[in-house]
């Protein structure tokens, strides 16, 4: 029989993370960074207070990530 589990439409930060093959950490430190100055990264959205990411803010999320240099 076939798995007819349904997916939620949105990905939380955690399975973002693990998409950019980062960790949950360094992707909450990069937006909070993110927020407080150019606000390049900011393509989530939220559902209650958790920030949530439908497949075409990942993907603009991955390009800004790759195409903006980090601030150690």
């Amino acid at each position: 029989m076939a798995n007819n589990v349904l997916k939620p439409d949105f990905m939380k930060i955690s399975e973002v993370a693990d998409r950019l093959g980062m960790s949950r950490r360094w992707l909450e430190t990069r937006l909070k960074t993110d927020e407080n100055g150019e606000c390049v990264l900011q393509f989530h959205k939220y559902m209650g207070r958790s920030k949530v990411w439908e497949e075409n803010d990942y993907q603009a999320l991955k390009e800004a990530v790759t195409n903006t240099p980090s601030k150690s």
